[in-house]
């Protein structure tokens, strides 16, 4: 399986100009932890761009339902459509999230790559026995 594996080198993949500040600033951090775990290249920026800017679509849309539900301020056909909205951008998130092992169930899949360690060398194995 490790043969068949596309090696891509890693070089630093840059947060897309379209995100704010606060999202630039999520992805770099889920970004390092990728990259630390081996699972990341700048071939994956574009779906972790796509899911810090999803996860704050969904957390935006969450924010202005809990305040109505919270004001009982409940206008049901905005709600409806608030919902429609969250809901959408909770499954934009999930498969981003899924694709970059960012779930439990997608991680468990994951193969981190494994540096093999060289046999400690054994002075006495000079040595041959008889």
């Amino acid at each position: 399986r490790r043969e068949k594996e596309v090696k891509v080198p890693f070089r630093e993949a840059i947060a897309p100009e379209y995100l704010t500040e606060k999202q630039k600033e999520k992805f770099n951090d889920l970004a390092y932890k990728l990259e630390v775990c081996k699972i990341y290249t700048e071939l994956d920026v574009d779906v972790l761009a796509r899911y810090v800017v999803a996860h704050d679509m969904y957390l935006y849309y969450t924010s202005k339902l809990t305040k109505a539900f919270r004001k009982r301020d409940l206008d049901w056909q905005e709600i409806d459509r608030m919902q429609r909205y969250q809901d959408k951008a909770f499954n934009q998130a999930t498969v981003c999230a899924r694709e970059l092992g960012l779930t439990i169930s997608s991680r468990c899949r994951i193969e981190i790559p494994i540096k093999e360690e060289e046999p400690k060398k054994n002075k006495f194995n000079k040595f041959e026995v008889v």
